[in-house]
This record gives C-alpha cells, sequence and structure tokens, in this order.
C-alpha cells in the first residue's frame, strides 16, 4: 500500500496511530517476563517520541520526572521507510525491561563488579530476559548467540559501533574545527554553478565561518564548511575541457525541507534523500527522518539521491533547511 507523506506532520501522525498497537505489543511481552520474574515492568507507562538519535530508554522516578519506558517512533514505527526488524524491536524491548530489572530486582553480588547503565548488573539482567548485551543497537544482533558467561566476566569492548559518546565527541571535534579559518582574503575558489569567485571578505561567527565571494558582479556569502566539502567533492576542473553534459552536471538546485527541531543538521552536512509518491506528487524526506519536502509534480522531481545543506533558519512556521542538489 502507497502511504501518503505529504507533510512532514503527516508522517508524525501516521507513526502516532501505531502506539496502540506497539503498546500492546510491548505490554505482552514485559507481562511474560513479569510472570517470570514476579516483577511489574507491565504495569509502567509507556511513552513514545520521535528522537534521530536514540532507540529507547527506562527513565526511573526523580529528577522531575516519573518512571516510565520511552521508544522512538523513527526506529519501531512500521511506517518509516527501515524499520527495527521484529528480532531488533523485540530485542530492544528486552533491552529496556533488563534497565528496569537492574533497579527493582536482587542482583547477586558477583554480578556488580563493574558499575555504570551498561555495567555488569545490567548485563547479568540481559542473560536472564536473553537481550543483546551491548549498549548500542546494531542491527541483526538479536539473531545471535551471545556468550553471557564472558560477557559477564569482561566489561563491554564494541569496537565495532560507533557509539554515541564517541559521536559525541567526533561532532564536538567537528565544530571546532568549523570556526578554523582556512581560506584567506583575495584568494580565488571554485564554485560548482557560480564558477571562478574571488573572497573579499571573512566573518569567523560561533560554529562557522563565512566567506563573502565575489563571482563576476554578483557577492555571495556562502559557508566555508560547505564550500570546503562541495570543492573537495567536484575537485579542480579545467573548464575548456568539459563537454555540455559534464557542463549541465554542475548545474544545482536548492530545495527546502522542513527540520522537526534544531540539532538536527548541521551547515555543510552531507545527506540523503527518500522520494516517496502520492496520488499526483512526489515528496521527499532526509534520512532518517529528520526533514520533509513539500509537494512535487513529476516534472520537478528531485533526481539526485545526496545534498549538502547549505543553510538552516528558524522562522515561526519551524525550522527549515535548505539543502543542494544535482539538477
Amino acid at each position: 500500500m502507497q502511504t501518503d507523506y505529504n507533510t512532514y506532520e503527516g508522517l508524525r501522525a501516521i507513526l502516532e496511530k501505531e502506539t496502540p498497537i506497539l503498546i500492546a505489543q510491548i505490554r505482552a511481552l514485559y507481562r511474560e517476563l513479569d510472570k517470570k520474574f514476579h516483577l511489574q515492568g507491565a504495569k509502567v507507562p509507556i511513552t513514545f517520541g520521535f528522537e534521530t538519535d536514540s532507540l529507547g530508554s527506562y527513565n526511573q522516578n526523580g529528577h522531575g520526572q516519573k518512571e516510565h519506558f520511552h521508544f522512538s517512533l523513527f526506529f519501531i514505527g512500521y511506517a518509516v521507510k527501515n524499520p527495527l526488524s521484529k528480532e531488533d524491536r523485540m530485542d530492544l524491548y528486552k533491552h529496556e525491561y533488563a534497565h528496569y530489572m537492574r533497579y527493582n530486582m536482587p542482583v547477586p553480588k558477583q554480578y556488580q563488579w563493574q558499575p555504570g547503565i551498561h555495567g555488569s548488573a545490567w548485563k547479568y539482567c540481559c542473560s536472564l530476559v536473553g537481550a543483546a548485551p551491548t549498549p548500542y543497537y546494531k542491527a541483526g544482533e538479536a539473531l545471535m548467540n551471545h556468550n553471557y558467561e564472558k560477557t559477564l566476566r569482561n566489561p563491554i569492548h564494541d569496537k565495532t559501533v560507533a557509539i554515541r559518546d564517541q559521536h559525541r565527541r567526533e561532532q564536538e571535534y567537528r565544530r571546532t574545527q568549523n570556526v578554523i579559518i582556512k581560506y584567506e582574503t583575495g584568494e580565488s575558489v571554485d564554485h560548482p554553478k557560480f564558477g571562478e569567485g574571488i573572497i573579499e571578505k571573512i566573518e569567523q561567527q560561533p560554529g562557522s565561518v563565512t566567506l563573502h565571494i565575489r563571482f563576476g558582479e554578483d557577492l555571495k556569502v556562502i559557508d566555508q564548511k560547505w564550500l570546503i566539502q562541495t570543492k573537495y567533492k567536484k575537485g579542480k576542473i579545467q573548464r575548456d575541457s568539459v563537454t555540455n553534459h559534464e557542463r549541465r552536471n554542475w548545474i544545482m538546485r536548492q530545495e527546502k525541507f522542513k527540520m522537526e527541531r534544531p540539532g538536527l543538521l548541521e551547515i555543510g552536512d552531507k545527506v540523503q534523500i527518500s522520494e516517496f509518491q502520492s496520488y499526483m506528487n512526489y515528496s521527499y524526506i532526509i534520512e532518517p527522518a529528520v526533514a520533509m519536502s513539500g509537494c512535487y509534480k513529476n516534472a520537478d522531481r528531485i533526481k539526485a539521491k545526496e545534498g549538502i545543506v547549505t543553510n538552516i533558519e528558524h522562522t515561526p512556521q519551524g525550522y527549515y533547511i535548505t539543502a543542494e542538489f544535482e539538477a
């Protein structure tokens, strides 16, 4: 069945309609585990959100919040392009139930040697419910056989997945690199659409550097990060030697997408889009479902599957990003 994704809010509405089914699935599993371990996890409230960097969580009472399980519909919902498999979804539910168990049942002393949310006590609970004893999601791990005996003797060493802590460090490093000026006034640069230009002014701002570049009679303000990424992608090209077909490939188009909240994308980010068809129109989602386009007629479809974020703005209607694609 073809799903109509005419608006970003439409996708959210479709996912929200799935919550009764998801709650029933989660509670059915938790009732089975409650019966086995004499707990009451099935009675803990369940909430849903649209996070793109976190699959789920178990939250205790305190710090201004009540006890609850929380899951992101962008991962467990059925309407998204690449939802979790049934096995991985069940493993996620068990993963969070193991967190609940850690705080609501006694853990033998020999399994309390490693502190932390994903320490040895949590891994022990994973062994009881059959959850993958790793803190971060990896597709297909629910189908693997886990050596719990070995896991309960050793700290977690997951070298195959870029964990969120590492991701945050990498993001922080990139932000520090973004404010380093890498051009000079008067320097010549190549732009994939406007051609050769001369830098007239450089402005260093919090988190970015903007370049005022003169292309003939036009003065453009361009983010340094975007220009560097595009330049590396395109390379230096001898214009006299290219064909008309290659010149057409340089022509770029800019399109706007509505973003749910700030911080999901940054200027200069390389993005991938997925196309969805309704009755007479096409719309696009920046994966993993972080922003949604408007509607396009067949003649105006976006042919490219990858683009680069060139601008982010906050309006009374919400957050909008502009991405540039090859025409």
